[in-house]
C-alpha cells in the first residue's frame, strides 16, 4: 500500500468536517413544508328530464371531455336526466356520491359528485323550502369527504339553491348550509362548490362570508391578478352574451362558487380561477351555464 501524502491528509481533513459541519446543519421535513396541488370544478350540466331535456348529445359531450379538465373532484348539478348516468361511468373517477334522492313525483336534487380520491363518509340534507318549480325537485346539499394523497382528508360540499323567489328564501337557505357544515367540518380543509343563483353583490353571498367564513376563491385570484381581461375578472359562469342557451332576458352575472375554508392545520392557497366549457362544441354550448375551475395549493 502506498503511503498517503500530506496533500491528501489535509483533503481527507477537509472533506471530515465538512460532513460533520452537514450533519449539525437544522432539518426541515418534506411533511411540514409539503405543499400540494388540488383542482376542483363545479358544473351545472342543465340536465333536466324528457321532454325538457335540450340536445340529448351534450351529455355525452360532456362525460367525454370531463376527464380532460384532470380535476380531482367535479360537483355536478342538474343531473335530472336518465342520460346523466352516464357520468358514472367515467373510469377516472372511480367514486360518486349522490344528494338527496327522490321521492314520489319529486326529482331528486340533482347534484352528482364526482372523485379521483376515495369518498370515506357522506350525508345529504334537503333544503326545508323552496318556491316555483325548483319545488319539483329535492333542492338540498351532498357532503363527501374524500381522502386524498399528499393532502389528508377534504371535505366537500355541493349545493344547488333555488333559482326561483327571492334573495330571502336563498338566505335560508344559506343559514341551512351554514348548519350543515357545521355539523360535519370538523378539523378538516372545506370546498363549498355549486349554483347558488346569486350575484357577488347579494345578501346571501355576503351570508356566505359571514355565518362560514369562507373564501370567494375567484375573487382571491382575481384581486391577487390585477392584470386579468376583463372576461376573466367577471367570471360569469351565466352570460347571455355569449352562451346561446341562456335567455336574452337574464342579465350576466356570476352565480356559480368554488367556496375554501382553511383548517386549523392547512391553509387553502388559490393559484388559478376560471371558467372551463365555456366555448362551443360541435357548434353548440353544453350547458347554459359555464363550469368554475379552481386550482388550489394546501398547505
Amino acid at each position: 500500500m502506498g503511503k498517503t501524502t500530506g496533500n491528501s491528509k489535509r483533503s481527507l481533513r477537509f472533506f471530515l468536517t465538512l460532513l460533520a459541519g452537514l450533519a449539525c446543519l437544522p432539518f426541515a421535513s418534506n411533511a411540514a413544508n409539503a405543499s400540494s396541488a388540488f383542482r376542483a370544478v363545479t358544473y351545472n350540466i342543465w340536465g333536466l328530464t324528457v321532454p325538457f331535456l335540450t340536445q340529448p348529445s351534450r351529455i355525452t359531450d360532456i362525460a367525454r371531455l370531463l376527464p380532460s379538465l384532470n380535476a380531482d373532484v367535479v360537483a355536478l348539478e342538474e343531473t335530472f336526466t336518465k342520460k346523466a348516468k352516464i357520468l358514472t361511468q367515467i373510469h377516472e373517477y372511480p367514486y360518486q356520491a349522490w344528494g338527496p334522492s327522490k321521492s314520489g313525483l319529486i326529482q331528486n336534487s340533482g347534484l352528482l359528485l364526482l372523485s379521483k380520491w376515495p369518498i370515506v363518509e357522506t350525508a345529504t340534507r334537503r333544503y326545508s323550502r323552496c318556491a316555483g318549480n325548483d319545488c319539483l325537485s329535492h333542492k338540498g346539499i351532498l357532503y363527501a369527504r374524500i381522502r386524498v394523497d399528499g393532502i389528508g382528508d377534504i371535505n366537500i360540499f355541493s349545493t344547488h339553491q333555488n333559482s326561483a323567489g327571492c334573495d330571502t328564501l336563498r338566505e335560508l337557505q344559506v343559514a341551512e348550509l351554514a348548519q350543515f357544515v357545521r355539523e360535519h367540518q370538523g378539523s378538516f380543509p372545506s370546498l363549498i362548490l355549486g349554483d347558488f343563483n346569486v350575484a357577488p353583490t347579494s345578501r346571501p353571498y355576503e351570508d356566505m362570508k359571514t355565518l362560514l367564513q369562507v373564501r370567494d376563491t375567484h375573487e382571491e385570484f382575481v384581486g391577487a391578478n390585477p392584470g386579468l381581461s376583463e372576461t376573466a375578472r367577471n367570471g360569469f359562469s351565466f352570460d347571455r352574451l355569449r352562451n346561446t342557451h341562456v335567455s336574452k332576458k337574464e342579465p350576466p352575472r356570476r352565480i356559480d362558487y368554488i367556496w375554501a375554508a382553511d383548517s386549523s392545520t392547512q391553509h387553502i392557497d388559490v393559484t388559478k380561477s376560471e371558467l372551463v366549457f365555456d366555448a362551443p362544441v360541435y357548434g353548440r354550448f353544453l350547458s347554459d351555464h359555464f363550469g368554475v375551475q379552481a386550482d388550489l395549493e394546501f398547505e
